[in-house]
């Protein structure tokens, strides 16, 4: 089954997908961080198994992992796909994650918080992954007590999370709002209005242009006003990327066509690439198919797909063994010529 990255992108080529996650904690246990080993363990098992007893065929259409019998590379490998957090891909107590086959849904289990629920999906769809979210989240109520206060709303860890315990988030390319130094001063604007811009992974460093808009707030707002006004940033950014676009390619279009069929040219006949290297030419390459400066000469979905598949874990997971530096370079180089299209002579 295709994974939700790889079934394609919305007209808005600005934007990558869109995200909800829910946090869930249960009354019958300590938070997470207070957890001890034998009770985290209990939670963990407890949630699974109500999980799968809650309809017949549960595990035609999900997984389960036990982070604690995965090798670190086999964790990472699930953080560089989007389906679980770097935290609880580093996780050392009892863990898990429910998954779903196409990895657009996930039920975290002891991560920061002792559920988590996430759904994902290409393009503009907040309202159809929060009706997803919302479907688990009663689905998992019906046979679990969560910590909750009438005047409050949810219990969480982290005191940013209590009441609706609901983060959304859109993944966006914004490499032109990169080139103009616009990054930092929108990533201040934001965080002044309630609102977070992080890196390709919600933390650190934004790779191939890639970062992620979410919200900070979630005490004293409905999911739907959260949703709505993400929403109108989101709507606002797109604008503002499409503007620095417009703007380069009619003062510097010539040095900037070069530098996407360079791009092009380097990875369908390099023989060895770095994550980073890969996912600045993918970048170009991903602006030159959006802007129609080069076409595939077959169907061809979105560019995005190969930027996560050749993430270093999810490369050797896909080689099915361990890979050298050496040896996942060269991987790397492999899996975009077999992966990247031909395209159509200029």
């Amino acid at each position: 089954m295709k994974k939700w990255y790889e079934s394609g992108k919305s007209n808005n080529h600005i934007l990558i997908s869109s995200r909800v996650r829910l946090a869930r904690n249960l009354c019958s246990y300590p938070f997470s961080l207070k957890l001890e080993r034998d009770e985290a363990r209990r939670m963990v098992d407890e949630v699974r198994t109500r999980f799968f007893q809650q309809f017949a065929g549960a595990g035609d259409f999900y997984d389960y992992y036990d982070l604690g019998e995965m090798n670190p590379s086999g964790r990472k490998a699930l953080e560089e796909q989007y389906i679980i957090t770097p935290l609880l891909a580093e996780k050392k107590a009892p863990a898990g994650a429910i998954v779903s086959k196409d990895a657009s849904e996930s039920i975290m289990l002891n991560e920061e918080d002792h559920i988590r629920i996430q759904t994902v999906a290409a393009g503009d769809e907040m309202g159809a992954v929060y009706t997803e979210a919302s479907r688990l989240d009663d689905l998992l109520c019906e046979r679990l007590e969560y910590a909750y206060n009438h005047k409050y709303g949810y219990i969480t860890s982290c005191p940013t999370s209590i009441g609706t315990g609901l983060r959304a988030a859109y993944l966006m390319h914004l490499p032109f709002l990169e080139k103009e130094k616009m990054i930092k001063p929108l990533s201040d604007e934001l965080n002044r209005l309630g609102f977070m811009l992080r890196g390709t992974y919600g933390e650190g460093e934004a790779y191939g242009s890639i970062y992620q808009i979410s919200n900070q707030k979630t005490l004293g707002m409905t999911e739907e006003e959260i949703l709505s006004s993400l929403k109108n940033m989101m709507v606002q950014i797109t604008d503002h990327e499409r503007s620095a676009r417009e703007r380069c390619l009619r003062k510097h279009r010539p040095e900037i066509e070069d530098l996407i069929f360079r791009s092009y040219g380097i990875l369908k006949y390099g023989r060895s690439f770095t994550a980073n290297e890969a996912m600045a030419y993918l970048s170009n390459v991903r602006v030159g198919m959006d802007e129609a400066i080069i076409k595939p000469a077959q169907p061809f979905t979105d560019i995005f797909g190969l930027m996560v598949g050749i993430q270093p874990a999810t490369l050797a997971s896909a080689a099915g063994k361990r890979l050298g530096t050496s040896d996942r370079h060269s991987w790397r180089a492999e899996y975009i010529h077999k992966n990247l299209p031909d395209i159509l002579e200029a």
